[in-house]
């Protein structure tokens, strides 16, 4: 068990009814951007679902320049394939990831990252409070309504970013 920042990132599903041939392409450039960012940023990549990606970081700046890394990637790969562009939407938190043997994680940081996932309009990632606070504040973030972020446990705020804004505030 570690207290770790996990990073969740979806696309937009509608993008999987593109036909199969063509969703599949679609998922596999997701993945292999997923796991080339995950790589660099020195976290490690978890697949989740067929429109979504779990990576986990050791710091919260990585967790939140792999945000930006990945949706940099995965828009220049699928407009090179003259793909449809893709939606992407992130959510970040930081908290308690347990890693069981045959590499499956689970945890805290896991469910809530899911949690603000959902509150992530098109093209912004949501960080939460404790990820906010790890790393220098960018410009462009807007809070999230609490109305919105009242049931998630253990939040007490949160903030939307555009993922095209985002840099590597202290990331290393």
């Amino acid at each position: 068990r570690a207290d770790r920042p996990a990073v969740l990132v979806a696309f937009d599903a509608a993008l999987l009814e593109q036909g199969h041939g063509r969703a599949l392409t679609i998922r596999s450039v997701f993945r292999d951007a997923a796991d080339r960012v995950a790589r660099e940023g020195r976290g490690r990549f978890v697949e989740s679902a067929p429109d979504d990606v779990l990576i986990e970081f050791g710091k919260s700046p990585d967790a939140l320049a792999a945000a930006h890394r990945l949706w940099e990637s995965f828009l220049e790969s699928t407009r090179k394939l003259d793909l449809p562009t893709p939606d992407l939407r992130s959510g970040i938190h930081r908290g308690e990831v347990t890693r069981w043997r045959n590499g499956y994680l689970a945890g805290e940081a896991i469910a809530i990252a899911s949690r603000v996932l959902s509150l992530a309009p098109a093209g912004r990632v949501v960080l939460t409070d404790p990820v906010v606070g790890d790393v220098d504040e960018p410009d462009g973030m807007e809070p999230v309504p609490e109305d919105d972020v009242r049931d998630i446990p253990d939040v007490t705020a949160c903030w939307a970013l555009p993922l095209g804004s985002v840099k590597a505030h202290g990331a290393t």
